[in-house]
């Protein structure tokens, strides 16, 4: 299944008709929800170094 990002979304292309049912079963799972509206975009924060390297090492899978 490739997964990648387009016009601001995650974007799901099954490539198999197994990986097409998989979607499928995982789309009747999912809620549906509006992103929150932003009404003044210089408000939003950015993550500093220091919580995106925290986050990066949350996600080694399988090694300690």
């Amino acid at each position: 299944m490739r997964l990648f990002w387009y016009q601001g979304g995650l974007q799901m292309q099954p490539e198999s008709a197994v990986e097409t049912e998989a979607l499928l079963v995982l789309m009747n799972a999912v809620r549906y929800e509006r992103p929150p509206e932003v009404e003044d975009p210089r408000t939003l924060r950015t993550p500093s170094a220091d919580v995106l390297g925290e986050a990066e090492g949350d996600l080694d899978v399988g090694h300690q």
